[in-house]
This record gives C-alpha cells, structure tokens and sequence, in this order.
C-alpha cells in the first residue's frame, strides 16, 4: 500500500503581493503546484481547501500533474462501462455456459450495486459493503457471493493493468 499523501501549503510574497503554492508528494515524485495570488482571489483558507482536495484526488489515484495547476484527471470508466467490454472480449475465449453464469453474476448482483461506482472508488471498504449487503439480502449463499467477488476481482485486476500504463504516463 502507498504511503498516505503529504504536503504543505508555500505563501511567497512577490512584487506583485502573495502567491499561494501547493508542495505535495505524489506517485513518488515531490510536486510544486501554483495556485495564483491574493489579487486572484487566494487565501491561506482556500490554498489549505485546495491543498485537501488534492491530496485526496492523489490517494484516490485522480489526480494528474498538469502544467502550473492541477490538472482534470482523465475520465475513467465507470465499472458497467469496463466490466461490459471485459465480458464482451471474452465472449471468443469462453465456453457459452461460463458466458451466461458471467453475465448472470454481472447483471443481477455486481451491476446493480456497482454500476456508477468509477474504477478507482471500488476499493477494499466498498467490496466488503457488497459481501455484507449480499449477505443480508439473503439471495445468495456465502459460495455463490464468493464467486461474485471473485469475479469483481477478476475485472478489477484487468482494469487495474489497463489504467497502470495511464498512470504511469502522468507521473
């Protein structure tokens, strides 16, 4: 697991007043981001927000070093979106009745509860609310809810493989 991300808040006074910066670490390299000047509207209070929701974006994997500020993370997939193209280009290497119990798994026990959920958000704490979902539901045996975790880990890991090349081309 990474380190929790760390940084501070930089306040320089310049010829043309304050300027508020952004000093972080990030996928292992130190980051310096401007945020712009008390003239722009930057405070002590809005630099420290800024400084939170970045630290955040980098925990969550979101964030990408842009030119000067922070920049908008590339759009990922949401889990429906990816975990359709994954069964999709499985359809060629997989028996039919495997097929049909994927799909049976995806559509009426992951997608429900997982469909608008960004890759990056599925992490440990959300698929232990499904497993305890699941089990009050009552629908499914601790077998059956077994094997539909086993295959969110299967997307996932193919995900977390896709994206790792995106990663690594912003850090």
């Amino acid at each position: 697991m990474a380190p929790r991300p760390t940084g501070e808040v930089i306040e320089r006074d310049r010829g043309r007043g304050r300027v508020f910066a952004l000093r972080f670490r990030a996928y292992g390299r130190r980051h310096f981001v401007t945020l712009g000047g008390a003239d722009e509207g930057w405070t002590r209070q809005r630099a420290e927000a800024e400084l939170r929701h970045v630290l955040a974006d980098v925990e969550r994997g979101l964030w990408a070093p842009g030119v000067g500020r922070a920049a908008e993370a590339p759009t990922t997939p949401t889990f429906h979106e990816f975990a359709s193209s994954w069964l999709d280009a499985r359809r060629g290497e997989l028996r039919e009745a495997t097929i049909a119990d994927y799909t049976w798994q995806l559509c009426n026990h992951l997608l429900p509860f997982f469909h608008a959920h960004r890759l990056p958000q599925i992490a440990v704490a959300e698929v232990d609310r499904y497993r305890e979902f699941k089990v009050r539901e009552r629908v499914l045996s601790a077998e059956s809810i077994n094997k539909t975790i086993t295959r969110l880990g299967q997307i996932l890991a193919v995900a977390r493989s896709a994206t790792s090349s995106l990663a690594t081309r912003f850090a």
